[in-house]
């Protein structure tokens, strides 16, 4: 690893991580794990290739600190070196669409609003993303609950 990726590492620790969890309290552990287990570019080039807008994303810009997000840190003219233009080119996109999101056009041409959902999360973590619990028979079982678990129905 060279300087210029010590230094990139160093940030998506220093800033990405610890900054936006003291200043927004949000703490990113998966981010974290991923840095260290892959080194920061590599975390950065895989998140950069998942689709769509991840959860961390979407919170800063909940939080109004998109300049503490990894998309502007790959985007800092130093760091230009370590990514290719398609990287940098999504890191931009991505920027864009979520700062865009924060304030919609209304159709009519007035100001912007926010919008209540504005894009969709992705991850685990995502209610989405979770399986229905179904209660089956008069005192069945809640599928996907623990064994112990039973719901009487009303009466």
């Amino acid at each position: 690893m060279d300087d210029l990726e010590k230094r990139f590492e160093h940030d998506m620790i220093e800033t990405v991580y610890r900054t936006t969890g003291r200043e927004t309290g949000y703490w990113a552990a998966y981010f974290l794990r991923a840095v260290r287990r892959h080194g920061g570019v590599g975390a950065a080039r895989r998140l950069l290739a998942a689709k769509g807008v991840s959860k961390g994303l979407m919170t800063l810009r909940e939080k109004g600190r998109l300049d503490l997000a990894m998309e502007t840190l790959v985007l800092r003219p130093d760091y230009a070196a370590l990514f290719t233009d398609d990287e940098r080119a999504i890191a931009a996109r991505r920027l864009a669409h979520v700062e865009a999101a924060d304030h919609p056009a209304d159709p009519s041409g007035a100001p912007g609003h926010p919008h209540p959902n504005p894009l969709p999360h992705r991850g685990r973590g995502d209610p989405a993303n979770r399986s229905p619990r179904h209660v089956s028979g008069r005192e069945g079982r809640v599928r996907g609950a623990s064994a112990d678990v039973r719901e009487t129905p009303c009466r």
